[in-house]
């Protein structure tokens, strides 16, 4: 995934790459993550972060909040195609 900053809160996914784990679980640009395992992610970097730190404690997935359009849902995303 390519992702931006939101001014609204949030980071918005700019590009999912066809046939990734976001691809598959629904992601799409225009969606905005709200919160990556728990916690608030107001830019880009702290969604990596946060999507680090996962990894380094051997977690296969993690759950992002994601609104679209005024929707909102939880997406668990794979570790292993995190950059979707």
């Amino acid at each position: 995934m390519r992702l931006q900053s939101n001014a609204h809160g949030g980071v918005t996914i700019d590009f999912v790459h066809d046939g990734s784990d976001a691809s598959k679980k629904g992601l799409r640009a225009g969606d905005v993550i709200v919160a990556v395992a728990g916690r608030q992610t107001p830019t880009p970097e702290d969604v990596s972060a946060v999507i680090t730190q996962a990894g380094r404690t051997h977690r296969k997935a993690v759950l992002l909040l994601v609104t679209h359009a005024g929707d909102w849902s939880l997406v668990s995303l794979s570790l292993a195609n995190a950059k979707g």
